[in-house]
């Protein structure tokens, strides 16, 4: 084996000892996974040279304490003065992703650009809305990254399209694309749960692979993830002085049923894990 194979196959043992991490969150999982099966692909490693570990790994223990001693919140700016539905929807729906987290809108502030802070022509702040994310730390720096570039892509292709992301056809798109991208994880999950394999897309969007992903290990995040967002609402409360409640947001305006459904057509094609399997290389 040359010195450059070596270092793939080796890359690829780590990337499923990652799988296998109990302590992994399940993003990290998914990404690791859909990153080895692209590099055994590209580079004709078959499972033999990288034994002794196995994708899937063995499943986490759902009984371990949860240890709240990392957990914070950080603010995901939105691209308004007021949040659209959409990007809260978007915001949960990164949260549920990752797991273990949970998420609320914050009230509008004051913003800079590189440095920069942004006035009007009358010199008062501009304001814009956001997210906070709040749980564990590094689920939390997964979940701003995310929620940014996802919201950036999913407004360009909108205002790209229909010439807006807040308002008409160009907001029942963004709708309609987070609809796409929550329908395709629960079926991901679904399959997951019922012990079946499912093809895992690389950064690109291809499919490398047939993974399997064992049910008891679906089974066992599932309920690691509630531990950790009862846990993390515990700590916001306990230790940020913060308790949230219930609310609903109704959205006026025309609807659009063919802009809402290429955006949820779009949405269920996306692999909303690509960003962050490019950063395990």
């Amino acid at each position: 084996m040359d010195d450059q194979r070596a270092r793939i196959v080796e890359r690829v043992r780590k990337l499923l000892a990652l799988a296998g991490d109990s302590a992994a969150a399940e993003g990290e999982i998914e990404n690791a996974l859909a990153f080895a099966a692209r590099l055994m692909s590209e580079h004709d490693i078959g499972e033999s040279e990288t034994a002794p570990a196995e994708p899937g790994g063995a499943a986490p223990d759902p009984d371990a304490p949860i240890d709240t001693a990392d957990y914070t919140q950080g603010r995901a700016p939105g691209g308004s003065r007021n949040a659209a539905t959409w990007e809260g929807r978007l915001a949960m729906f990164v949260a549920d992703l990752i797991g273990g987290l949970g998420v609320y809108r914050d009230h509008a502030k004051s913003y800079s650009v590189r440095g920069i802070r942004q006035t009007n022509p009358d010199g008062t702040a501009k304001l814009r809305s956001g997210m906070m994310f709040y749980g564990h730390a590094e689920g939390v720096a997964l979940a701003l990254e995310l929620f940014a570039e996802t919201r950036l892509m999913i407004g360009t292709i909108a205002a790209r399209r229909y010439g807006g992301l807040y308002k008409g056809s160009g907001r029942e798109y963004c709708e309609g694309f987070v609809q796409g991208l929550k329908i395709k994880l629960d079926a991901d999950r679904a399959a997951e749960r019922q012990g079946k394999a499912r093809a895992l897309p690389d950064p690109t969007g291809q499919t490398t692979a047939l993974v399997p992903l064992q049910a008891d290990q679906r089974h066992a995040l599932d309920r690691i993830h509630r531990k950790r967002k009862n846990a993390a609402s515990d700590w916001l409360r306990s230790s940020e002085g913060i308790k949230l409640g219930s609310s609903s947001r109704r959205r006026g305006g025309q609807y659009d049923g063919a802009a809402r459904g290429a955006g949820q057509r779009d949405g269920r094609n996306h692999n909303a894990s690509a960003t962050r399997s490019r950063k395990l290389t």
